[in-house]
């Protein structure tokens, strides 16, 4: 009771005021963080292109060498069986890159 309305109204100011700089300060950070994490993200990115890059060699060495094992082993059983074994499958031979 003793406060007068303009002094309520002055405090109820001040403190959507102090609320609003916390408000600001914490936008402030939150930028902050945002853009330092997108950096992290764009380094990232660009080490993940350059192993994919390297894995990419690799891979089409491994899917070669896959498949001129594949034929071979298909080469050398067909030369070693009769006509009532059944033919090998594909699901027979290991996979180094999964289905081609």
């Amino acid at each position: 009771g003793d406060q007068t309305l303009q002094e309520r109204y002055d405090a109820a100011n001040q403190q959507v005021t102090a609320l609003l700089e916390q408000v600001d300060a914490n936008v402030c950070k939150a930028t902050d963080s945002a853009a330092e994490l997108l950096t992290g993200v764009r380094t990232f990115v660009a080490h993940t292109k350059s192993v994919n890059s390297a894995c990419a060699i690799w891979m089409s060495f491994f899917r070669a060498f896959e498949d001129e094992e594949r034929k071979r082993s298909l080469s050398e059983r067909s030369l070693a069986q009769s006509d009532d074994t059944p033919n090998l499958t594909n699901e027979l031979l290991p996979s180094f890159c999964g289905s081609p």
